[in-house]
């Protein structure tokens, strides 16, 4: 009866191990993290830099709104994690995972393959131009910094949206002036709308680094929401 319980066991715990090919689990994601983190290779990016998530996570804990809690970094080195996903490692063997870190005020990305098994980090090299993806987070930050901008809210109110409910959805945009806010910064571009009235009357520009509004454009579609 023991041989047959410690069997069970031992199936048990072979089943719920992760296979190469299977997606990384959420402990995987959180080791790969803090392993890239303490390399060299994104050490050399992240330097000093403040992790804004967790400050912003502390920051509303300790009872601030949002906008005002990126108001206090604004212009302040700060870097996150843009995406942790499993490695392709072409023979399939092993389990790896893929890193990438992004430095907002300096605009570099540190892109690092993680050994699960044995904790090895090592840089990967990248296209330059390669675009990074823009994360959830950095949606609602903008929001945030676009309802807290009074112009903003008076658009919002005038476009029939409530400026505190109003869903945002973006787009990252680089100006052609490389002297411009957004030739300089990572800088998203926001459209608000609602099921009511879905079509964006105007579009609002964020800069992730000063934390600040550009500019709003009208858009030519305004008028067409019922």
């Amino acid at each position: 009866a023991a041989d047959s319980a410690e069997a069970t066991a031992a199936s048990g715990a072979a089943a719920g191990a992760p296979r190469p090919g299977d997606m990384l689990t959420a402990d995987e994601m959180q080791r790969a993290e803090s392993l890239a983190l303490q390399s060299t290779a994104v050490q050399g990016v992240v330097g000093a830099a403040t992790d804004r998530d967790a400050a912003l996570q502390a920051a509303t804990r300790g009872g601030a709104d949002a906008a005002d809690a990126l108001s206090a970094l604004s212009d302040r080195p700060t870097y996150r994690v843009i995406y942790t996903q499993r490695y392709p490692d072409k023979d399939g063997a092993g389990r790896s995972a893929e890193v990438a870190v992004y430095r907002y005020d300096t605009g570099q990305t540190a892109y690092s393959k993680v050994d699960l098994s044995t904790g090895a980090v090592e840089a990967i090299e990248m296209p330059a131009d390669l675009p990074v993806p823009i994360v959830p987070e950095e949606i609602e930050e903008a929001a945030a910094i676009a309802r807290a901008d009074e112009a903003v809210r008076a658009k919002l109110t005038a476009a029939g949206l409530d400026p505190d409910a109003a869903s945002a959805n973006a787009l990252l945009t680089v100006a052609s002036d490389p002297d411009a806010a957004c030739g300089r910064h990572r800088c998203l571009r926001l459209f608000f709308g609602s099921l009511r009235n879905p079509v964006p009357a105007f579009d609002v520009v964020v800069d992730m680094v000063a934390l600040a509004v550009v500019e709003t454009t009208d858009m030519p579609g305004e008028g067409l929401n019922p």
